[in-house]
């Protein structure tokens, strides 16, 4: 993952050495690259794609200098141009492995795989191209987890908002006309029980007063003189 971004080696013979216009630019380019210099680097590239726009050499290594700056979507953009340059098989998977590193750095984890794979269908025996893929592949496993588990906390809290909010709708919600009558129906009733049973009890207590003087009365007079009747014994 942290391989070294390679350089095209600029193979050319003398006479197409001073052929190419951008050739000064490049060789200073990669000298100050070399140095670890990447800005200065960068400029130098971006002045040899102003002689020469078509030149993949210096697009490649502006790509590689942006990489080393931590410019990794503008990188990536570079390397991108090179996708359909006509490059040879060795030349493409390098291209497409440096764009699985731009897009592992932009924690695009499921792209870089992708560029990856197309890297070693181009060369099947890179082992740093096959690592960085293993690498991509667990990377983004562990980010469709976290995402899962942040979409279900996300529900979880939804639903848990939901359920508050009808909580508070119903305990705040008006009666509507119907249960008002029925409850104020009720309210009449049980108000009826307590006066009728109020009432009630004091009938039976005017009833006992009542039979209790009546008794009384009767005692009294039995009593008070009248014929006395004695039953006699009967030996």
């Amino acid at each position: 993952m942290n391989r070294n971004l390679l350089i095209f080696a600029i193979l050319l013979s003398s006479q197409s050495i001073f052929a190419q216009k951008e050739f000064p630019n490049l060789n200073k380019g990669n000298r100050l690259y070399q140095k670890e210099n990447y800005l200065d680097a960068e400029i130098q590239y971006r002045d040899a794609l102003q002689k020469n726009q078509k030149s993949d050499v210096a697009i490649f290594n502006l790509g590689n200098a942006l990489y080393r700056q931590e410019k990794y979507e503008e990188a990536r953009k570079e390397f991108t141009k090179l996708t359909n340059a006509g490059q040879d098989a060795e030349s493409l998977a390098k291209v497409y492995h440096n764009i699985g590193n731009c897009l592992l750095q932009e924690n695009k984890f499921a792209e870089s795989a992708e560029a990856y794979k197309q890297a070693l269908k181009l060369n099947p025996g890179d082992n740093e191209t096959r690592y960085n893929l293993a690498v991509a592949n667990m990377l983004n496993r562990q980010q469709q987890q976290q995402q899962q588990q942040q979409q279900q906390q996300q529900q979880n809290d939804q639903n848990d908002k939901e359920n508050m909010n009808k909580q508070n709708n119903d305990q705040n919600k008006p009666e509507n006309k119907d249960e008002q009558q029925e409850k104020q129906q009720m309210q009449n009733v049980q108000k009826d029980d307590s006066q009728m049973t109020e009432e009630n009890a004091r009938r039976i207590l005017d009833a006992f007063a009542n039979d209790e003087k009546e008794t009384q009365e009767k005692l009294n007079r039995s009593q008070s003189g009248g014929n006395k009747k004695y039953i006699e014994k009967d030996w």
